[in-house]
C-alpha cells in the first residue's frame, strides 16, 4: 500500500505541475494582452487518513485588486465625460476664434463700427454707404454660421446619445452572457478567470458610458445597476437604454424633466425598457452623472445652449439699438415706400403715447410736398394697427395699409416723392420698462430684419434665472392687454411665489387660457426661463405694477435669433437707403446731415445693458467686450477640459501601472516559475520512476 501511494503521491504532484505549467505558459503567452489578468494556480495538501497523499489544485485565480479595478472604472467614466466634452469644445473654439483674432465675431464688430464711422463722416458718399452695408451683411452671415454651427454641434451630440445607448446596450448583452458562462464554470468547479477577463473588459468599455455600481454574488454574477440603483442587468434579464436622436435641432428645442410641464419637451429623453413618454418614469437623463453619455448631454443642453443664449442675447441687443436708431432718421432721397417688418392684424391694440409725423417728401429737390401729424398716439382713432393704417391713407400723397402678411405699408403716391417719418414724441409699449418710437415699433425704416414674417410682440423670454422653484420676494399685478375678450387681465403675483408659481397662475387664467396665452418654464442652458406666448401669433403686451419683469429680465423672445436676422434686403440691394439723418417736417431730411449715421456707429461704443444669459450675468458693456466675454468664456472651458482631461488620463494611467503590478505578467517571475516547475516535475517523474522500480523487485522477490 505504502509504494502504491507513493505512485499516487507522486502522479498528484505531475497533475498539478502540468496544470501550472500549462496556467505560466498561458502567461507568459499573453504578456502583451491587454486587459489579461495573470492566473495563479492554488494548491493544497492531499490527505489520507492522516498520512500526505500529494497535492490538489484546488482552484486557478485570476490576480487583480478589486479596489483598483473599481477605481480605473470611475477614472474611465470622468475620461468618457472629459473627452467628449474637449472633444465638442475644441471644434468650437475653432470656429469662434480669439477676440484679436481676423475671423473673431468681435473683429467683425470693429470693422462694421469703422465702416459706419467712415459713412457718418460723409454720409453722402455711395462707396461708405456701400461698405458699411456690406461689412454688416458679412458681420450677419459670420454670426449665422456660427449659430448655424452650434446647433449641428447639439444634433451631432444628440445622435452620439442615441448610438451610445446602443453601445451600452451591446455591452450588456455581453455580461449577461459572459455571466452565465462564469456562473456554469463555477457550479462545475471549472476556472472561469479567462470569462472573468472578459467581462471586466466589457464592464470597463460600459464604465466609459455612464457611471454604474456592480454587485457580484456568490454564484458569481454580476449584477449591473445605474447610480440611482436602476437595474440594467438582473442575468437574465437586461433592461434596454433607448433614446431617439432629434431629426433636426433649432435653440427653441430643448430636453424637458419628467417634472417640468410640457414633459416631453422637443428632445426626448434616455429610457430603460419601453419608453415612458408620457410620465417619465423610466427617464434616466438627468440620473446620469458622468461618462461619456452624461458629457453629451451636458453638451446638447448646456454648454451649446449657454454658448447660443449668449450668441441670441447680443444679437438681440445689436438688432434693437441698430434699429432704434435707424428708425429716427432716413436716408436723403428717402424711399418710394417703407414697409414695417412686424406683423400686425388689423385688430390688434396698441399702446402709444406722444406724437408722430408722416412726412411726404420730394426726392430730387428735398422739398416737404405734405405732412400728417397724429398729435396723440392714445387716442382711440389710433389705438389699433388698422386704426393708424386708415388714419394715415387719408393723407393726399401717400396711402397705408396692413398688408396680407400683417406689416404696415405708406407708399408715396407719386414715384417723384419719398415716404419718412418724424417720430417726435412717440413711444409704444413693447413690454413694461421697453418702448419704441412709431418707425420702430412697426419696424418701417429697420436695418436688420428677420428672415420670415414675424413680430416681436407676441412672445416673451426672461433671463436666465439659476431656480424656478424659489420665492421671489416681490408682489405686484401684471396686466395683459391685447385683442382678446375681456383685456386687459390682470395676474396678481405676492412675495412668496416662485417663478414656476407664477407661470402656472399665467397658464391658468381663463381669459389667458381662451386667447391661447400661456407660460411654461424652460431649460436653456445652465439655467432657467419664463415664456410667455401666444401660440396663435397675436400681438400682446405685457405691463408690471411691480418689479418683477424688470427683476427677471423679461423682453422679446430672443430665442434662435443669431440664426434667422438679416440686412434689410431693400437697404442690401440699394444702400443709398442706408438713413443718415434727421428728418424736418419743414426742410425734409439734409444729404450732408450725419446726425443719425453718427447714433448708428455710436451703438457699437456706447454701454449697452444685457441680460443674463449662459455664462454671463448680467453686465452693463460695449457690444465688441460682450462678444470678447464670449470668446474668453468659451476659451477658459475648452482648456479647462483639456487640462483636466490630461490629469484624469495621467492619475488613470497611474492607477492602471499600479493595478498591472498586481495582475500583469512578469516575464522574469513566470520565466524563474518554469525552472521551478520543470524541477519539480523531474522530482514527481523521478519518484514515480523509483517507485516503479521498487514494485518490480517486490514481484520479482515473490516469483
Amino acid at each position: 500500500m505504502t509504494l502504491t501511494l507513493a505512485l499516487r503521491t507522486a502522479l498528484s504532484g505531475l497533475s498539478a505541475t502540468q496544470t501550472a505549467l500549462q496556467a505560466t505558459s498561458h502567461n507568459i503567452t499573453n504578456v502583451n494582452t491587454e486587459g489579461y489578468s495573470r492566473k495563479d494556480v492554488k494548491f493544497t495538501t492531499n490527505t489520507v487518513n492522516g498520512t500526505g497523499a500529494g497535492v490538489n489544485v484546488t482552484n486557478v485565480d485570476r490576480v487583480v485588486d478589486e479596489f483598483l479595478i473599481r477605481e480605473i472604472r470611475d477614472q474611465q467614466a470622468i475620461i468618457g465625460n472629459l473627452d467628449v466634452r474637449e472633444e465638442f469644445l475644441s471644434q468650437l473654439e475653432a470656429l469662434f476664434a480669439s477676440p484679436e483674432n481676423n475671423r473673431s465675431i468681435t473683429n467683425a464688430l470693429g470693422e462694421v463700427r469703422d465702416s459706419l464711422e467712415a459713412f457718418s463722416v460723409t454720409p453722402e458718399s455711395s462707396a461708405a454707404a456701400f461698405n458699411a452695408v456690406n461689412e454688416l451683411r458679412k458681420m450677419v452671415l459670420q454670426i449665422q454660421e456660427l449659430s448655424t454651427n452650434i446647433q449641428n454641434l447639439r444634433l451631432r451630440a444628440d445622435q452620439e446619445i442615441s448610438r451610445s445607448t446602443t453601445n451600452i446596450n451591446n455591452e450588456l448583452n455581453i455580461i449577461n452572457d459572459l455571466n452565465g458562462r462564469v456562473a456554469r464554470a463555477e457550479v462545475l468547479n471549472q476556472p472561469s478567470g479567462e470569462e472573468r477577463d472578459e467581462r471586466d473588459r466589457a464592464v470597463n468599455r460600459l464604465a466609459e458610458q455612464m457611471d454604474i455600481r456592480i454587485v457580484e454574488d456568490s454564484t458569481g454574477l454580476l449584477t449591473i445597476l445605474t447610480n440611482t440603483g436602476r437595474n440594467l442587468l438582473s442575468t437574465p434579464v437586461v433592461e434596454a437604454a433607448s433614446h431617439i436622436s432629434a431629426v433636426q435641432m433649432s435653440a427653441t428645442l430643448s430636453y424637458l424633466e419628467p417634472t417640468d410641464s410640457g414633459y416631453p419637451g422637443g428632445i426626448g429623453g434616455i429610457f430603460l425598457g419601453t419608453p415612458d413618454t408620457t410620465n417619465g418614469t423610466n427617464d434616466i437623463t438627468t440620473e446620469i452623472t458622468t461618462g461619456k453619455l452624461k458629457g453629451l448631454v451636458d453638451l446638447r443642453d448646456t454648454v451649446l445652449p449657454n454658448i447660443q443664449a449668449e450668441l441670441d442675447t447680443l444679437v438681440q441687443k445689436l438688432s434693437v439699438q441698430l434699429n432704434a436708431q435707424h428708425n429716427s432718421g432716413s436716408a436723403s432721397p428717402p424711399p418710394n415706400t417703407l414697409t414695417g417688418s412686424q406683423t400686425f392684424a388689423s385688430g390688434d391694440l396698441l399702446s402709444g403715447t406722444g406724437a408722430v409725423d408722416i412726412v411726404v417728401i420730394n426726392r430730387t429737390t428735398g422739398a416737404v410736398v405734405e405732412t400728417l401729424n397724429i398729435a396723440d398716439l392714445s387716442a382711440a382713432s389710433v389705438d389699433t394697427a388698422g386704426e393708424v393704417a386708415t388714419t394715415i391713407n387719408r393723407m393726399t400723397n401717400a396711402s397705408a395699409s396692413i398688408d396680407s402678411d400683417g406689416k404696415l405699408v405708406i407708399s408715396a403716391d407719386n414715384a417723384a416723392h419719398g415716404i419718412a417719418v418724424a417720430n417726435s414724441t412717440s413711444a409704444y409699449t413693447v413690454i413694461q420698462g421697453e418702448t419704441r418710437n412709431f418707425s420702430h415699433f412697426f419696424g418701417l425704416n429697420d436695418l436688420i430684419v428677420q428672415e420670415s414674417s414675424s413680430s416681436d410682440y407676441n412672445s416673451f423670454l426672461s433671463s436666465q434665472v439659476s431656480s424656478s422653484t424659489t420665492a421671489l420676494g416681490i408682489a405686484g399685478n401684471l396686466t395683459f392687454t391685447g385683442n382678446f375678450t375681456n383685456s386687459p387681465v390682470t395676474i396678481a403675483y405676492t412675495t412668496g411665489q416662485s417663478l414656476d408659481t407664477i407661470a402656472t397662475n399665467i397658464s391658468g387664467d381663463t381669459d389667458l387660457a381662451n386667447a391661447n396665452i400661456s407660460a411654461s418654464i424652460i431649460n436653456d442652458g445652465a439655467g432657467r426661463r419664463l415664456v410667455v406666448t401666444d401660440t396663435d401669433r397675436n400681438n400682446f403686451t405685457i405691463t408690471d405694477s411691480g418689479s418683477f419683469v424688470s427683476q427677471i429680465g423679461l423682453t422679446t423672445d430672443n430665442r434662435a435669433l443669431s440664426g434667422r436676422f438679416q440686412v434689410n434686403t431693400d437697404i442690401v440691394t440699394d444702400p443709398a437707403r442706408l438713413a443718415h439723418g434727421t428728418v424736418s417736417t419743414t426742410t425734409g431730411v439734409a444729404p450732408g446731415d450725419n446726425t443719425v449715421a453718427t447714433n448708428i456707429a455710436g451703438v457699437f461704443s456706447s454701454s449697452q445693458t444685457f441680460g443674463t444669459s449662459g455664462g454671463i450675468t448680467g453686465v452693463a458693456t460695449t457690444l465688441a467686450d460682450y462678444s470678447a466675454q464670449m470668446l474668453g468664456l468659451q476659451a477658459a472651458q475648452t482648456n479647462d477640459a483639456r487640462v483636466e482631461l490630461e490629469f484624469t488620463t495621467q492619475f488613470t494611467q497611474t492607477l492602471e501601472f499600479r493595478a498591472s503590478s498586481v495582475s500583469g505578467v512578469n516575464l522574469d517571475e513566470e520565466l524563474a516559475n518554469l525552472v521551478v516547475l520543470e524541477q519539480s516535475f523531474n522530482a514527481a517523474a523521478r519518484i514515480i520512476t523509483t517507485a516503479a522500480d521498487m514494485l518490480q523487485e517486490l514481484i520479482d522477490s515473490v516469483r
